[in-house]
């Protein structure tokens, strides 16, 4: 059984952690097969958007310490490293994400959901940062997605604590884009990705990258905008969303 699947439902691609036995614990295979394939699905112009969940009862309950957890500095290094060449790649995918989360997302697990564009969550979830409660410290970019959507001082209150949110809590603080009876999450995070993969992939995957940068200043920001701007004027996308304009019909956009 694979540790990954990937499936497709039309332009959607749908990667199901599948450790169900383990609540999805990473493993080095698990983080191999990202390595292996992210960068396809990126490249796959016929991919125009991703949801990205677990089998079974939970997301992922972070790293699997029997399976994965490193015996040496020299181990911690390799594996740290190897998630570290896979996070940003998840992150910066040119075209929307959906973490589709029910049950535990504990620390890395944790950390893989906020990678995402948004966050559905069943009314069985439970997030926590973990790593405090297990003397570490957090990787696969969790703290700086943490004070990314919640800012320094709530994200080092659940940093130190790590203590457990519910779906309640992820939503009112905004790690939650929206909450689901446990039956419908899948088929809502479905319908919504069907509905972003009719957009303009190109077009969002650029609105993307400018909305996740840390621009320290509107005039650093702006000469960014002056090079992108005039080149997506280019596009048939824009072409297309003129003309449906033009003769008030919705846009046919095919991501380019």
């Amino acid at each position: 059984m694979a540790e990954v699947e990937l499936d497709r439902l039309g332009s959607t691609a749908v990667i199901r952690l599948n450790r169900p036995e383990r609540r999805n614990a990473t493993t080095t295979e698990l983080w191999n097969w990202f390595e292996r394939r992210i960068d396809e699905i990126d490249a796959d112009s016929s991919i125009r958007a991703v949801i990205l969940t677990g089998s079974g009862e939970a997301f992922c309950a972070g790293a699997d310490t029997g399976a994965s957890f490193p015996k040496n500095t020299a181990e911690g290094l390799a594996r740290v490293s190897r998630v570290h060449r896979i996070i940003p790649r998840l992150y910066n995918l040119n075209k929307p994400v959906i973490a589709a989360v029910r049950g535990a997302a504990v620390g890395s697990g944790f950390a893989m959901a906020l990678a995402a564009d948004f966050i559905f969550v069943s009314e069985t979830v439970r997030f926590s940062y973990a790593f405090t409660r297990l003397g570490l410290v957090a990787d696969a970019g969790a703290l700086f997605f943490l004070q990314q959507r919640l800012g320094v001082q709530r994200a080092k209150e659940l940093a130190y604590t790590g203590r457990f949110i519910n779906a309640d809590e992820a939503l009112s603080l905004g790690i939650a884009y929206r909450k689901l009876a446990d039956a419908q999450l899948m088929p809502e995070a479905e319908a919504f990705a069907a509905e972003l993969a009719k957009g303009p992939t190109f077009a969002i995957g650029i609105t993307k990258r400018l909305l996740q940068k840390n621009w320290t200043s509107l005039e650093d920001f702006l000469p960014q905008e002056l090079l992108t701007v005039p080149l997506m004027s280019t596009t048939q996308d824009a072409a297309e969303g003129i003309a449906a304009i033009r003769e008030k019909r919705p846009p046919q956009f095919k991501g380019c």
